[in-house]
């Protein structure tokens, strides 16, 4: 039974008891209060010890704890997993000052510890620290957490970099540690097949089936988008038997459906998806994606609009649209679903680049350009970046640094060989580009 459900269960109970109490004792609890921090598993982490080397650079003990909280937060936020999230707190933010109802010696702190055990609710305390040892020239970081009062170590590892990195890896740890399939997932969204399906495995081979639906799940996703067709249906045959009323499972089965070409069926996946969760994204996002594929396009165009009102926190929302209404020639609404997308996430090339691709097709050479010569010293998208400068550059007969950005594409097309996936995307404006 999922958190959500004994929570459900119990709301009755606990109204009849512990507000009962509240009336009997003449006062009253404002139910929110009740509920406060109980409606997933709870870790609280201690402040971090933390070297010279970080307070010098301004990263004291407490900065830098709230920092890797931070950073798990952006984590459990870019995951569009139904997975209910650990709830992660910092040593101030779990230690209130005891309240005590005026009058009735009732602890509120008591109440909510007496709520976490009625659901089974867990929480744990975790510690640790960060220590230097010099390699060579350079300041390695050893990182130790502890789960207390057990002192079982959770993270231990080594690594140099900046305070900025590390702080990044600790966070990634610590998820891994302590809700490993919303670490994998966060994996997957890198695009790190292989961490991702360590997770996955950690989830399924673990003592917490409850979390194993939302795996095989995932694992399905990962299959699909591989196009391992026979593994994605193995896996959405495996999560049928432990989990048939899983809303999540019609995602896959419609995605599949689109895979092998079967729109129709997709779309009937999409719907009933919408119907048994009508306030969840998902179906509305498979619903677009099967119209289009049924080129129904007037309705898939509202379907794509439905989506970024149904999910806005999402950078994938605003690519497909935009994509969408970019591949009908709407330039008007492929511009705004690209302008408000990068305006929520400016750092996300994908969608950045996507958005200049746009623009080009536009004809506005100049506002691609930009957009293009910002990312064009970004690892993962100097091939995309490169190639919409050159094209911008020839378009608009700027001969001198064409000539030198043409140069700049081979030499980094020698140094790092097309990918599959990128001769996919990118052999024909290459040709086009006569490189």
């Amino acid at each position: 039974m999922s958190l959500t459900e004994r929570i459900n269960n119990l709301m009755l109970a606990v109204k009849n008891g512990v507000l009962a109490l509240a009336s009997v004792l003449g006062i009253g609890i404002s139910s929110i209060g009740i509920y406060n921090g109980v409606r997933s598993d709870e870790v609280t982490l201690d402040d971090i010890k933390v070297p010279a080397t970080f307070e010098e650079q301004g990263y004291k003990s407490d900065i830098t704890t709230v920092r890797i909280l931070d950073q798990i937060s952006k984590y459990q936020l870019s995951s569009g997993s139904a997975k209910e999230r650990v709830s992660f707190f910092g040593n101030q933010q779990s230690q209130p000052t005891k309240i005590e109802l005026a009058g009735s010696g009732v602890d509120v702190k008591a109440v909510q510890s007496y709520v976490r055990d009625s659901l089974g609710i867990q929480t744990s305390k975790i510690s640790g620290e960060i220590t230097t040892s010099k390699v060579g020239e350079s300041t390695q970081y050893h990182v130790k957490i502890r789960k207390s009062p057990e002192n079982i170590v959770l993270v231990d590892f080594k690594t140099t970099g900046t305070v900025e990195v590390l702080i990044d890896l600790i966070a990634l740890n610590i998820l891994e540690a302590t809700d490993p399939h919303i670490a994998a997932a966060v994996h997957w969204g890198k695009g790190d097949e292989v961490n991702a399906l360590r997770m996955i495995d950690v989830v399924l081979g673990n003592n917490n089936p409850d979390d194993d639906k939302f795996s095989l799940n995932l694992k399905a996703y990962i299959d699909i988008t591989k196009k391992r067709l026979g593994s994605a249906q193995q896996d959405i045959e495996k999560l049928e038997k432990i989990a048939p009323d899983f809303i999540p499972l019609l995602s896959s089965k419609s995605w599949l459906a689109r895979e092998k070409g079967d729109f129709s069926q997709s779309l009937e996946l999409a719907d009933l998806q919408i119907k048994r969760a009508p306030e969840k994204w998902w179906g509305y996002q498979a619903r677009a994606l099967s119209l289009q594929g049924l080129k129904r396009n007037e309705e898939a165009a509202k379907a794509y609009l439905k989506l970024i009102a149904m999910k806005p926190d999402s950078p994938s929302s605003y690519l497909i649209a935009g994509r969408f209404f970019a591949s009908q020639s709407d330039f008007e609404h492929a511009t705004d679903a690209f302008r408000t997308g990068v305006s929520r996430y400016r750092d996300h090339s994908g969608l950045s680049l996507a958005y200049a691709d746009t623009m080009q097709q536009a004809k506005l050479f100049l506002s691609a350009e930009g957009l293009y010569r910002q990312f064009q010293e970004d690892p993962k998208s100097r091939l995309h970046a490169l190639i919409g400068l050159v094209e911008t550059l020839e378009i608009q007969n700027k001969t001198d640094e064409l000539k030198k950005q043409k140069s700049t594409l081979k030499i980094f097309l020698e140094q790092h060989p097309l990918t599959d996936l990128e001769e996919k995307v990118f052999q024909k404006r290459l040709e086009i580009l006569k490189i």
